[in-house]
């Protein structure tokens, strides 16, 4: 296929001319993760000793739950993640009790790592050589030391009122401060198990995880009250801010924590025009929340990233409930597309990326950065590309020069047969639509140029599904460097 080779050589060529910002801020969130790799073993052992036909065959007709509270809630939460083939996130209020009944079900779980958004983007971003400053509020020792050593600082207020010092944020853990921890289950595609009465099997159609994340008591996102003075100063220091970690906030605390962070986020800016914010979303299933996010939140960040299931929720909170259907019935390129432009001429945001495992749906305006083009836009795309491929093949990135080894070994692999056929799907309803003349030289640039909005769809790599060793953080991982990665110089 001549536009996979394009692709390709468009794909390997990216490594060479990326360019990322000059500092960049990363908050709020970060945990420890307890992986669990799930296998026909485990899940028969949870089958044939946890769960009843019953409630395995009623799951299938249920929602997710908007919380974790006993282990039927999770088990229905796994076979509906296992069967959609679709990450899932999900919250517990009930952590002591769940975590002891992980324990005793997956026997302390097979690998612990960093976990949480920013605590995951940070340590990339500083494997890769960026100069990070990271904000996590309660910071515990445990936790300051799952960060890379080198390239991430973290502030530090001076009780003189003087200049703000920045320390290596591996010394700056705090005691009697608990550690959030998640657990995730990850499964591979192909990984079934039987419905006696449906006399057959569910099979995970891909490869992916269903989250089951802690929520301890009086944990919220965002800068504390001493850093508040600083926040001018603390702007000035980077050209790029990824902020995350809102999930966290509940029904209860949600519009006051917010207005706070409006207000917060305004004096962070106010130095430094050129500061673009990122807000990364996150699965989040209390629709309140959700909705204060993206009404509180937009006017204040430049950039917002999803996925697709994300893409649904936010259409679903807009109203849009027919483009919600549309994809929800017939999730593809056409479907989420037309989601993507609709949530874009909605909330009026300069940047929107959506990131799925086939390609990537990026709309942007023209002023949106005066150091960014449509070639250095689709380049931080593909190079996120390698950085998610090398992620799923081998999980944490563990050498001392990241381009040498993981994603020279990401190379290896082409732009998937996935991405270019989807390509070739939006392509044949621009056309027919009358957004584009030329199938050919949209096939080789996937770019619409128009007056107030560029609009790119970029074929990624896929890993194949016996080689992935991971999938945790491997949206975030290509959200945050597609955001980071696409200054022109």
């Amino acid at each position: 296929m001549p536009y996979t080779n394009i692709w390709t050589k468009k794909l390997q060529n990216s490594i060479n001319q990326v360019n990322s910002a000059r500092g960049v801020f990363v908050g709020y969130n970060a945990c420890i993760d307890f992986l669990e790799y799930l296998d026909h073993q485990s899940l028969e052992q949870i089958y044939l000793n946890e769960i009843s036909s019953d409630v395995l065959f009623n799951s299938l007709q249920k929602d997710y739950p908007e919380k974790i509270e006993n282990t039927d809630d999770f088990l229905i939460s796994l076979i509906k993640s296992i069967s959609s083939g679709k990450a899932k996130q999900i919250p517990t209020y009930n952590s002591e009790k769940m975590i002891k009944w992980f324990n005793r079900v997956f026997e302390e779980a097979d690998e612990h790592r960093m976990g949480g958004q920013s605590g995951i983007i940070a340590n990339l971003l500083g494997k890769l050589g960026v100069s990070t400053i990271v904000y996590i509020p309660n910071l515990s020792h445990v936790q300051a030391r799952r960060f890379y050593k080198q390239n991430i600082l973290f502030p530090v207020i001076n009780e003189d009122l003087g200049p703000i010092t920045l320390r290596n944020i591996t010394k700056c853990g705090q005691e009697n401060v608990l550690t959030k921890i998640n657990w995730i289950f990850e499964f591979e595609e192909g990984l079934s198990f039987p419905i006696e009465k449906l006399s057959e099997f569910i099979t995970a159609p891909r490869s992916n995880r269903l989250i089951i994340a802690d929520r301890p008591k009086g944990l919220v996102p965002g800068f504390s009250d001493e850093l508040e003075f600083y926040l001018p100063e603390l702007g000035s220091l980077v050209e790029r801010a990824i902020l995350s970690g809102y999930q966290y906030l509940t029904d209860d605390n949600v519009d006051f924590w917010l207005d706070r962070e409006q207000k917060l986020l305004r004096k962070f800016v106010s130095r430094n025009p050129n500061l673009r914010l990122h807000l990364e979303f996150a699965s989040i299933s209390n629709e309140k929340v959700r909705k204060a996010i993206i009404d509180k939140l937009r006017l204040h960040v430049h950039s917002l990233g999803c996925n697709e299931v994300e893409l649904r929720a936010i259409l679903h909170d807009l109203g849009e409930y027919d483009i919600e259907k549309a994809i929800l019935e017939k999730e593809s390129v056409e479907t989420l597309y037309e989601g993507v432009n609709r949530v874009k001429e909605i909330l009026d945001i300069p940047r929107l990326h959506l990131h799925t495992l086939s390609y990537h749906i990026i709309f942007i305006d023209p002023n949106y950065c005066a150091n960014v083009t449509l070639d250095s836009i689709q380049n931080a795309a593909l190079y996120s590309s390698l950085i998610g491929t090398a992620k799923t093949l081998i999980g944490e990135f563990s050498s001392k020069n990241i381009k040498e080894f993981e994603i020279k070994l990401a190379t290896q692999f082409p732009i998937s047969y996935n991405g270019i056929k989807a390509l070739e799907q939006i392509a044949t309803k621009l056309k027919k639509e009358g957004e584009i003349t030329n199938i050919k030289e949209y096939l080789s640039n996937g770019i619409i140029k128009e007056k107030k909005t560029w609009k790119l769809v970029i074929p990624t790599q896929l890993t194949p599904a016996y080689q992935m060793k991971s999938t945790v953080g491997l949206g975030d991982s290509i959200s945050s460097t597609a955001f980071i990665f696409d200054c022109k110089d």
